[in-house]
C-alpha cells in the first residue's frame, strides 16, 4: 500500500534542550585517567564520564579532528548543517540525539532530533492521515466535511456527491415531474419524453393506449355491439374470440392484426320494395342450422330467440346500415336478416380475410313474397287485417313492397289475411258479390245477418276475434278504423287481451281504440275521451327517448323524406285526439300534438308492451290517432285497387311503426359478451408509467428511479435518459467521485503526495493542511510544514542563539 507522508509532527524543543548549553559554567575538566569524575562536565571535550572515569563514548564514532581546543573552527563548520544549530560560539561540541520517534510518541511524519534536525517517523496508509497533537502524532482516519443539499443550488431532488466519497439524497419530485439530468441536475422538471397519440398506433381501434411516457391517451374508439376491446385476442382491437375447439364457420374466422382488425361485411337492410331503410333489424351469421321461426304468440323475448347459434351479429342503425365484423373468410356462408317474424336468408360468396366488403342491397332487402328466393327459411309475418271503412292500413303493407298475391282470404295461403269489418275485401270475386248489396250498414261485421253471400259471410271480421285460437295463429292483427266506435263483445275483448299477452301484436287505428279502452288489461295505457279532430295538425316526434330520436333521424333521411319540417315536427292529415295522454309507466309516446300549436293536446301514436305491469313482456299494442289512407269502399274494387301508389308522409311514420311493432321485445337480458384477457406490465415489457391493459382499462407500471425518466430514451414505458453525462471538469473536481447527472458516478482520481482529497475542507479538491511555526512551537530556525515544504521561523535577536528551535541565552 502506497505510503504517503501527510504531516510532520510537532517539535518538542522544550523537552530536548541540549545539556551542552551549560558548558560555559562548568569547572576545568579532569585529565584522562583521573578518577572521581561525576558528570560529563568533569571530562575534557570528546570524553564522557563512565563509572567515575573520563573515557570515549563507546556508542559514538571517534570525533573528527577539529584542531586544538579553543582554536577558531569557523572555517571547518558548515553553517547550513542543522547539526550546527545550537553550537555555542562556533564551538566544535557535537550534538547527541536525545530520543527516538517512539520515545516522543510520534508514529508518523517527522520528529525533532534535538540537534536542529528531524527524524523520519514513517508514513500512513492511503486511507489515513498523519495527525499531530500535544502528545505526539499518529495515523488517523481522514477527516472530510461532507456537503449537504444546502450546498447545492438547486437541490430539489435526487442524489448528490457529498465530496467525501459518499452521496446525499435530496428527495423526490411530485407527481408529473422527474428529477432532471445534465444541466437540470437536481431540478424537478417535466419528463424528457414525447407522448404518443392514438394515431401513432397503426392497428388499435378501442380503449386507451400508453402515451409512451408515464400516462395514457384518451380512448381510441368504442367497439360495435357484440364485440369488446381486446375480445379477439389482440389488445386494443375490437373483436370476439371463437371458442377453442369450435365447429362450424367459427373455424373460418381469421385473426387480423392490422388495418381494420377484422374481416368485415357492410350493407343496408330495406323494406321489401327496397325503398325504405329498416332500423333495428338483426343481421348475423349462424354457426349452426337455422331453426324454424316460432310464432310471435310463443311469447319469446329477444334474448330467448332461437337464432342458430350466431357466430357474429349486429343490429342495423337508424338508416338501415350495418357492419358485421369477423365474418368467415374465404368460404361461402349464410347471412340472416331478421326483424321479428320478417326474415331473409342469403348465401354470401367467399370474402378475403382481413378486408372490408360490401353486400348488394338487393340481397338484404326483406322478402316480398313466399318462395321468392327459393329458400324455405325466408318469411313474412302472418298478419290478419280487419278492414275498416275509414282507413286502410293494409295499403301501407302493399306500399312497403309485399306482393299483392300475399293478401288473401283467411282460408287461403297468403301471409296477410283480410277480414271485412266494414271496409275492403281481398279479391275481385268478393268485390263482385258485394256490388249492389253492401253498404255502410249491410254485409258488414256490424250487421252480419244482412249478408246473404256465403263467401262474404265467411270472411267477416268476427271470424277472426271470436275464437282466441284463430287469433293465436297470427303474429300481428291490424284493426282499421271503422268510422265509429263499436260496443265490443266482452268475449272478443278477452280474446284480444289473451292474444297480446301471449306475445301477439295489435295495431289499432283511431276508432279501434274501443279494443283498448274497453279492455281491463289495456285501458290504463292512456287517458281516453278527447274529442279533438281536424283536417290537419302540426304534430311532434317525441325525441326524449332513444326510439323517438331514431324515428326522427330516420324520417329525415333523403330516401324517406326531407320535408318534415324543423323541431321534430310533421304535418298530420286527419288527426284525431281521442287519446289525450299516456300512462308513462305503461306506454311510450311517439307522436303527439300540443295545444300551443294546435287546438288540443293529444297522442297521435303510442305503444305499450304486454302483459302490462309484468317483468316478462313479449307482446305489444300500438295505437295510431290519424288516418293514413282515403276512405276504403263499402262496395267497389277489391284490394289493392282502392290503394294509391305513393306514400303519404304520415304513412311512412306508420310504416316505421309497423316494423317497430313486428320486432321482438327486449326483455332486458343481454347475450354474454366476448372475453378479453388483460395484459400486464411484463407482457409488454413496461418498466414504468401507465399502460393499456388491451381491454379498455389501464395498468400502473410504477415510476423510474431519480435521474431517468419514463420513455426518456425513446422506448415507451422503459426507464432511460438521453442526458449527456457531466465530467470532472464540469464539477471542477480534482479527486474523488462525482455524480455524472445521469444516474452514474465518475472517478476523478487520487491526489499526489502529500495532498489528499478534501484535505483543505473543500470536497473533491486536493489540498494539505500545512503546519505552522506555532504548530512546531518554533521561535526560530526552519521546520517542516508537513506537506513537503519547509517554513522559516525567523532568527533570534542579537546575542541570543537559536537552540532546538528556541531562542536561548548566548
Amino acid at each position: 500500500m502506497k505510503s504517503i507522508l501527510r504531516h510532520s509532527a510537532l517539535l518538542f524543543a522544550a523537552a530536548f534542550v541540549f545539556a551542552v548549553s551549560a558548558l560555559s559554567c562548568s569547572p576545568d575538566p579532569v585529565a584522562e585517567g583521573t578518577p572521581d569524575c561525576t558528570s560529563p562536565d568533569d571530562c575534557p571535550s570528546g570524553l564522557v564520564c563512565i563509572d567515575g572515569t573520563c573515557a570515549e563514548d563507546p556508542g559514538q564514532p571517534p570525533a573528527p579532528d577539529t584542531g586544538p581546543i579553543g582554536e577558531d573552527a569557523s572555517s571547518n563548520a558548515n553553517d547550513d548543517d542543522p547539526s550546527n544549530i545550537g553550537n555555542n560560539n562556533n564551538s566544535d561540541i557535537d550534538c547527541i540525539a536525545q530520543s527516538s520517534c517512539e520515545e516522543q510518541n510520534v508514529g508518523c511524519g517527522s520528529a525533532p532530533d534535538g540537534c536542529g534536525g528531524f527524524l523520519d517517523c514513517g508514513g500512513c496508509d492511503s486511507d489515513l492521515v498523519c495527525s499531530p497533537d500535544d502528545d505526539g502524532a499518529a495515523c488517523v482516519e481522514i477527516e472530510c466535511t461532507p456537503r449537504s443539499c444546502d450546498d447545492y443550488e438547486p437541490a430539489e431532488c435526487g442524489p448528490h456527491p457529498d465530496g467525501c466519497g459518499g452521496s446525499i439524497d435530496c428527495g423526490t419530485c411530485p407527481d408529473g415531474l422527474s428529477c432532471g439530468t445534465g444541466a437540470d441536475l437536481g431540478r424537478c422538471v417535466e419528463a424528457d419524453c414525447e407522448p404518443l397519440s392514438c394515431d401513432d398506433y397503426t392497428s388499435v381501434n378501442c380503449g386507451p393506449v400508453s402515451d409512451g411516457c408515464s400516462g395514457v391517451t384518451g380512448s381510441c374508439g368504442l367497439c360495435p355491439d357484440g364485440e369488446i376491446c381486446g375480445g379477439g385476442g389482440i389488445p386494443n382491437v375490437c373483436g370476439a374470440t371463437p371458442q377453442d375447439g369450435c365447429e362450424g364457420f367459427c373455424q373460418d374466422q381469421a385473426v387480423c392484426t392490422g388495418g381494420d382488425g377484422a374481416t368485415i361485411l357492410t350493407g343496408r337492410v330495406t323494406s321489401p320494395s327496397g325503398e325504405l331503410p329498416i332500423p333495428n333489424a338483426v343481421v348475423y351469421v349462424p354457426n349452426d342450422t337455422i331453426p324454424e321461426l316460432e310464432p310471435a304468440t310463443a311469447c319469446v323475448a329477444c334474448e330467448d330467440e332461437e337464432l342458430g347459434d350466431p357466430l357474429v351479429g349486429t343490429v342495423t342503425d337508424f338508416d338501415g346500415t350495418f357492419e358485421l365484423r369477423h365474418i368467415p373468410a374465404n368460404t361461402p356462408f349464410p347471412l340472416v336478416v331478421k326483424i321479428g317474424q320478417w326474415r331473409r336468408v342469403v348465401t354470401v360468396s367467399p370474402k378475403s380475410a382481413c378486408n372490408t366488403h360490401s353486400i348488394d342491397e338487393n340481397q338484404t332487402r326483406l322478402p316480398r313474397r313466399q318462395g321468392e328466393f327459393g329458400e324455405d327459411q325466408n318469411n313474412i309475418p302472418h298478419i290478419a287485417v280487419s278492414t275498416g271503412g275509414v282507413d286502410a292500413i293494409e295499403c301501407v303493407f302493399h306500399k312497403l313492397g309485399v306482393h299483392e298475391d300475399e293478401f288473401t282470404r283467411h282460408s287461403e295461403d297468403g301471409r296477410i289475411h283480410m277480414y271485412r269489418s266494414n271496409g275492403g275485401v281481398p279479391d275481385a270475386q268478393l268485390a263482385a258479390a258485394c256490388e249492389g248489396v253492401c253498404d255502410a250498414e249491410t254485409c258488414t261485421d256490424h250487421d252480419p245477418g244482412s249478408c246473404n253471400d256465403a263467401d262474404l259471410q265467411a270472411n267477416l271480421a268476427h271470424h277472426l276475434y271470436s275464437d282466441v285460437n284463430t287469433l293465436l295463429d297470427y303474429d300481428m292483427v291490424v284493426m282499421d278504423c271503422e268510422g265509429d266506435s263499436t260496443a265490443r263483445d266482452s268475449g272478443h275483448l278477452q280474446n284480444i287481451l289473451d292474444f297480446v299477452d301471449s306475445g301477439g301484436r295489435l295495431f289499432a287505428s283511431h276508432f279501434a281504440y274501443d279494443w283498448l279502452e274497453n279492455t281491463d288489461g289495456l285501458k290504463d295505457t292512456a287517458t281516453w275521451g278527447g274529442t279533438g279532430t281536424g283536417i290537419q295538425a302540426q304534430a311532434f316526434i317525441d325525441t326524449t327517448f332513444d326510439g323517438g330520436q331514431m324515428l326522427w333521424d330516420w324520417m329525415n333521411l333523403p330516401q324517406v323524406s326531407a320535408n318534415f319540417g324543423d323541431d321534430e315536427q310533421v304535418q298530420v292529415i286527419a288527426p284525431r285526439g281521442y287519446a289525450q295522454d299516456i300512462n308513462p309507466s305503461l306506454a311510450t309516446r311517439w307522436v303527439y300534438t300540443d295545444e300551443s300549436v294546435n287546438a288540443y293536446d293529444s297522442v297521435q301514436q303510442f305503444t305499450a308492451d304486454t302483459p302490462l305491469n309484468q317483468n316478462h313482456q313479449c307482446g305489444q299494442v300500438a295505437y295510431s290517432g290519424f288516418h293514413v289512407a282515403n276512405v276504403s269502399p263499402d262496395e267497389g274494387p277489391a284490394f289493392p285497387d282502392y290503394c294509391d301508389d305513393q306514400f303519404m308522409a304520415q304513412e311512412k311514420v306508420l310504416a316505421y311503426m309497423l316494423f317497430e311493432l313486428a320486432a321482438c321485445i327486449d326483455d332486458g337480458g343481454e347475450p354474454p359478451p366476448p372475453v378479453c384477457t388483460p395484459q400486464t406490465c411484463s407482457d409488454v415489457g413496461a418498466e414504468c408509467g401507465v399502460i393499456s391493459d388491451g381491454c379498455g382499462d389501464t395498468v400502473d407500471c410504477g415510476t423510474c428511479p431519480d435521474g431517468v425518466s419514463c420513455g426518456g430514451g425513446g422506448t415507451p414505458n422503459v426507464c432511460a435518459t438521453s442526458c449527456q453525462p457531466l465530467t470532472c471538469e464540469d464539477h471542477g473536481a480534482e479527486c474523488g467521485s462525482i455524480d455524472d447527472g445521469c444516474g452514474s458516478t465518475v472517478d476523478c482520481g487520487d491526489c499526489p503526495d502529500p495532498l489528499f482529497c478534501g484535505g483543505g475542507g473543500e470536497p473533491n479538491i486536493c489540498d494539505c493542511p500545512a503546519l505552522s511555526c506555532d504548530d512546531h512551537n518554533a521561535e526560530c530556525g526552519t521546520v517542516d510544514d508537513g506537506c513537503g515544504n519547509t517554513i522559516d521561523c525567523g532568527e533570534c535577536p542579537d546575542g541570543v542563539e537559536c537552540v532546538a528551535l528556541q531562542c536561548g541565552p548566548g
